[in-house]
């Protein structure tokens, strides 16, 4: 699971607003919880809404693997916009499906302006490859107990998970740009079997892939594995 920490408590203002608003509370598939920490907001405090999302929401709903924005405290103040288009859309949507979809697509929007330090994602790029985390290690100069702390902080998960959901983010951006026209052996290279597989789909996804095509009104999107290059800080 990966978790996002937003400046924000169960109510919020933003910095143009002077009433509070209730934050939306969501339970629905793939939203693990959204939950408040803090005092009484009406005293001025400042606390935290913990967004837990299952690391395969981001693909299905919104394209990317969520890590730009995995455990970090974003200032509600960059991000107002958004979150509250989100905030003034949740209550009209139809379902939980359609919820999650808007607090994903509200998230991939704010992960996309995020900006990763470039040794950093180098290294994430790495790691979703085949090396062991010893040469990896030995290449960047860093001990292997740093790489796995690193990962951890940027992704939200250890090596070898992130190395699953990012085998799992391949397997899934080929449907998205082959589709069903696409024999199916042809996208599960990288696993043992066909099996294999599908027994990683399900996990990941909580569906069968020809549920998840099913479902899907069109594979049209790009999925992320690690900030694209205009992302990086210097």
């Amino acid at each position: 699971m990966c978790t996002i920490n937003v400046g924000v408590v169960g109510q919020y203002r933003l910095p143009d607003e002077r009433q509070w608003r209730p934050f939306p509370r969501i339970a629905a598939r793939g939203i693990a919880s959204l939950s408040s920490e803090g005092r009484d907001p009406a005293a001025g405090a400042i606390g935290y809404v913990s967004v837990v999302v299952a690391p395969w929401a981001f693909p299905i709903y919104a394209g990317l693997n969520g890590a730009a924005i995995a455990n970090r405290i974003i200032d509600l103040a960059a991000v107002s916009a958004p979150w509250r288009t989100m905030g003034d859309q949740l209550p009209r949507q139809p379902d939980g499906q359609h919820r999650i979809q808007v607090v994903a697509t509200t998230l991939a929007h704010i992960a996309a302006t995020a900006r990763w330090p470039v040794r950093t994602a180098r290294l994430i790029d790495a790691i979703t490859g085949s090396a062991s985390i010893a040469t990896i290690a030995g290449d960047v100069a860093l001990s292997p107990r740093r790489v796995h702390q690193l990962c951890v902080a940027y992704t939200g998960h250890s090596p070898s998970t992130y190395r699953q959901i990012a085998r799992f983010g391949r397997l899934m951006r080929a449907l998205h740009q082959h589709g069903v026209s696409t024999p199916w052996s042809a996208h599960v290279t990288e696993y043992a079997d066909h099996s294999h597989a599908i027994r990683e789909f399900r996990r990941l996804s909580g569906m069968t892939p020809r549920r998840y095509i099913a479902t899907r009104e069109k594979l049209n999107r790009t999925y992320s594995i690690v900030p694209h290059p205009d992302r990086l800080a210097c």
